[in-house]
């Protein structure tokens, strides 16, 4: 198999945690083109190309992926200035998914996973199929982000008042304890693992910079 992506970034964090921020700080250190599958539902589809709810495509010519007429007109934006971005929703009829997936080399790809059990969205049959899912990665990247609970948890009421979220502490406590024990080391969900503070993450340049070269 041809190699598709040079940097392969899964991300997991719970809502409200920070994730957003980090990925997009991440693109923006990157000097090439780059896909962004946002907030992709394990439960629905195993297909992170499928099963997205937003995709956010960078730097890559949209006469590659895009279906309608539009085409064009995107295309001319794209020779005007290639760092031009394209979002994509999950039901989109005009993004041609297999074309994307087969585009290389893209420099960075990001697939984001947001409030999971993260032994459910690390199962194995994930990794078995990871390469026809994603294509060949050169490197790979685990990235789990967590967030100070009293923060996170304060966000995540406010942003989902009126919501079934809201009305079940015990389940969010539980998955932050899940996300607290892999970044501290007492569980072993992913093999190529970068814990991110958001909190240092957030205050702390030199903090920055070290994931920064982690990242390479």
């Amino acid at each position: 198999m041809y190699l598709t992506n040079a940097t392969d970034i899964s991300c997991f964090g719970l809502r409200r945690s920070g994730n957003h921020a980090i990925i997009n700080w991440i693109i923006r250190q990157n000097n090439g083109n780059f896909v962004h599958l946002n907030d992709v539902k394990v439960y629905k589809d195993k297909d992170p190309y499928k099963s997205f709810s937003q995709a956010n495509i960078g730097g890559i010519n949209p006469l590659i992926y895009h279906q309608d007429n539009w085409k064009w007109q995107r295309y001319f934006k794209y020779l005007m200035n290639s760092k031009t971005e394209y979002l994509y929703g999950r039901n989109s009829v005009t993004l041609d998914r297999e074309k994307l997936r087969k585009y290389a080399l893209k420099k960075l790809l990001i697939h984001s996973y947001e409030h999971y059990d993260l032994s459910d969205a690390m199962m194995p049959w994930f990794e078995e199929r990871r390469e026809e899912f994603l294509g060949k990665s050169q490197r790979r990247f685990d990235l789990l982000i967590i967030r100070d609970p009293y923060n996170n948890f304060a966000s995540l009421i406010k942003k989902e008042e009126g919501r079934n979220l809201s009305k079940n502490p015990e389940a969010i406590i539980k998955k932050w304890i899940e996300h607290a024990k892999e970044y501290l080391g007492l569980s072993n969900y992913f093999k190529n693992r970068i814990s991110i503070s958001y909190n240092e993450w957030f205050v702390n340049k030199a903090y920055r910079q070290k994931i920064t070269e982690a990242l390479g």
